[in-house]
């Protein structure tokens, strides 16, 4: 008997410290508990704009400390410029996750995400495409900082091209989004040269693409899921996808295709779905679905 009420007290006590937690957030944010545990803080934000002011770059290092999720929104209203100075977010050493929705950046300068060894999924979409004149602009080392980075989700930012190397600081990046964008050639995507070997998923649709060069995305050796549905593609030349050997899914769909090469999907032996639908295709090659090489075919065709 007195071993339930010893326990029926301590768990009354637990509850009631849960309950008497809690947590002073800036102001225009609010916060919650994840998992319900008060060492992991997720903070969602509604502001203006970002800038240096911004209070959550104030907090104590004993609050920041507690923060693993950031969910920032600016005003879609007005059209005000955000900023943001290198190390913006270093006193949040265990940042897991970040997501900055319509600030409108002009660039991303270096070493603004340093501090964060422990960030796996980062969003940054300014929806500049609302505001034409603003592009955003990254260099080579606006993303060092963040060796644990798995998903990396660049969408509608209006992005005209990529320095070459962008992404080689990030060597646990597996998930690449960059829809809805302005890149034109692939060879400004920033994922050839050996950067980006370890990707899985490369979404590249809705941009602005014309044509698919030989061996464009050899580097992406694991590479399993390839988007570009929606772009202005008329060419996909011999030895387009060598290299991908690993992949499983290709949307190719909603382009300016016309012909496809006889043997386009030699390489991609691992191929079990293809989207082809809404382009101008007339003639196919007998066979073209089948690799004479190792006897496989694509499963679904669309």
């Amino acid at each position: 008997m007195d071993s339930q009420v010893t326990i029926i007290v301590f768990t009354s006590v637990l509850l009631a410290l849960s309950q008497a937690f809690t947590f002073q957030s800036p102001e225009n944010c609010k916060w919650r508990l994840q998992d319900g545990n008060k060492n992991k803080i997720a903070l969602d934000c509604s502001i203006r704009t970002i800038n240096s002011d911004f209070d959550i770059f104030k907090f104590r290092s004993d609050q920041s400390e507690q923060i693993t999720s950031i969910n920032v929104d600016c005003s879609d209203v007005f059209f005000f410029q955000s900023t943001m100075e290198p190390r913006a977010f270093q006193s949040f050493y265990h940042l897991q996750q970040l997501d900055i929705q319509f600030c409108k950046f002009k660039s991303l300068p270096a070493g603004i995400f340093l501090g964060l060894d422990n960030m796996k999924s980062l969003t940054v979409r300014t929806h500049n495409s609302d505001w034409s004149a603003m592009a955003l602009e990254l260099i080579s080392n606006s993303l060092v900082g963040m060796p644990h980075l798995e998903s990396l989700d660049f969408g509608e930012n209006n992005l005209w091209d990529l320095p070459e190397r962008v992404f080689c600081p990030l060597p646990a990046l597996r998930h690449l989004n960059l829809t809805a964008n302005r890149l034109q050639e692939v060879s400004k995507v920033g994922v050839v040269r050996g950067c980006g070997a370890h990707l899985v998923t490369l979404d590249l649709s809705a941009n602005d693409l014309v044509a698919l060069p030989k061996a464009g995305l050899a580097g992406l050796k694991s590479l399993r899921e390839l988007y570009l549905q929606y772009n202005k593609i008329s060419i996909l030349h011999d030895g387009a996808f060598v290299g991908l050997s690993a992949l499983n899914v290709l949307n190719v769909s909603s382009n300016r295709l016309v012909a496809l090469p006889p043997d386009v999907f030699n390489e991609t032996t691992g191929l079990q779905e293809l989207y082809l639908q809404n382009n101008s295709l007339s003639v196919v090659a007998l066979g073209l679905f089948c690799s004479s090489q190792s006897a496989h075919c694509i499963g679904y065709i669309c």
